[in-house]
């Protein structure tokens, strides 16, 4: 039955994107330059409270640019541990032909393991941490109208695995506790028909990408990695839109229990706690509905189902995991559409607050 929602949302993507096709090229409005700053608290189940601190900075690379370019730092602190700076800078360059995006992150990171599988108890909890270093980039050329193509690369860093001795994490049953490095490299393919960056209300993006991660480039691990996105926006209503997106996110190989597919997040089946059902594959979809309240101040509501299995075709078995909520938005730069965001979301194992620049999706 979730599959079947998870389907027909994938068929209402790809129907709204054939349908609007023509009403989806990117507004001719050449973009501005702007800083947002944003702080946070906030309490959760694994990081107990933490405080954050995310700034953007949004620039026109070139004369004439029509979309901007964008640095993102991200600061985050918390009572378990957590030590984070993570920048994102995305350039655009020869009027949008060329895009070079880049994460880099240094952090002390703690996290809970519940085990693999879709059905993993939270009796299970454990508790771990470990220092990592990230470094990620692209770089995409334009070779059709709205459609990138372009190379990766992904190299990874971590410490060894702090954790209480004979749980799951340290009887040796799990890849990836101890000090290692992964490195891959890929191939990634995008169609951008949104009609605004940050806050878009027509128009759809479908990415897709795929990595190889080999000893032989330096790493630790043997293992590769497919991911698809497919997301679609309609106006139903003056400044009201709905909001659509599948996500899938499968391995193939023996990657460390870090890097399995989870489900749970900032951004999809939000109310979920990030880690908590982890295996090879992911797959899920949701929904949210946008519509203005009063000035700055927007609300959205959404919905969403997923859930991870170690083999593909247990992807279409029951057990599907919901989350549902709602949140408030504020227009932090009503000319570029900068929006924060405060949702809450719920599931069966409680609920999650998310304090965030930009829309979830």
């Amino acid at each position: 039955m979730r599959l079947a929602c998870v389907l027909g949302c994938a068929i209402a993507i790809a129907a709204l994107t054939a349908s609007t096709a023509r009403a989806q090229q990117p507004a001719a409005a050449r973009s501005s330059r702007g800083w947002v700053v944003l702080p946070g608290m906030w309490a959760s189940t694994d990081q107990g409270l933490g405080m954050s601190a995310t700034a953007l900075h949004y620039f026109p690379l070139e004369s004439g640019a029509l979309r901007p370019s964008e640095i993102g730092v991200i600061g985050i602190l918390t009572t378990e541990g957590d030590n984070v700076l993570r920048a994102e800078p995305m350039l655009r360059f020869g009027q949008d032909r060329y895009r070079l995006e880049a994460d880099l992150e240094v952090a002390r990171r703690t996290g809970v393991f519940y085990g693999t599988g879709n059905e993993a108890a939270l009796a299970d909890a454990e508790g771990y941490r470990r220092l990592r270093l990230v470094g990620r980039g692209r770089l995409s050329r334009r070779i059709a109208e709205s459609v990138y193509l372009g190379v990766a690369w992904d190299s990874y860093w971590s410490s060894a695995l702090e954790a209480d001795a004979g749980g799951m994490l340290m009887n040796g049953s799990m890849l990836g506790t101890k000090a290692g490095a992964a490195t891959g490299m890929g191939v990634v393919a995008q169609r951008d028909t949104r009609d605004h960056l940050y806050t878009p209300t027509r128009g759809s993006l479908l990415e897709a990408s795929a990595y190889v991660y080999d000893q032989a480039l330096g790493g630790d691990y043997d293992f590769a990695t497919f991911h698809a996105n497919a997301r679609t926006y309609r106006e139903v209503a003056p400044e009201h839109v709905l909001a659509l997106q599948v996500r899938g996110d499968f391995r193939a190989g023996q990657p460390p229990f870090d890097r399995l597919p989870t489900a749970g997040d900032a951004s999809l089946l939000r109310g979920v706690q990030g880690g908590r059902f982890r295996d090879q594959h992911f797959l899920g979809a949701q929904v949210e509905y946008r519509s203005p309240m009063l000035w700055r101040v927007g609300a959205v509501m959404f919905a969403a189902t997923g859930r991870v299995a170690p083999a593909l075709a247990e992807l279409a078995q029951p057990a599907w995991k919901l989350a549902s909520g709602g949140g408030l938005r504020v227009a932090l730069k009503r000319a570029d559409r900068v929006n924060a965001r405060v949702d809450i979301g719920f599931s069966k194992d409680g609920y999650e607050i998310y304090i965030q620049l930009r829309e979830a999706f």
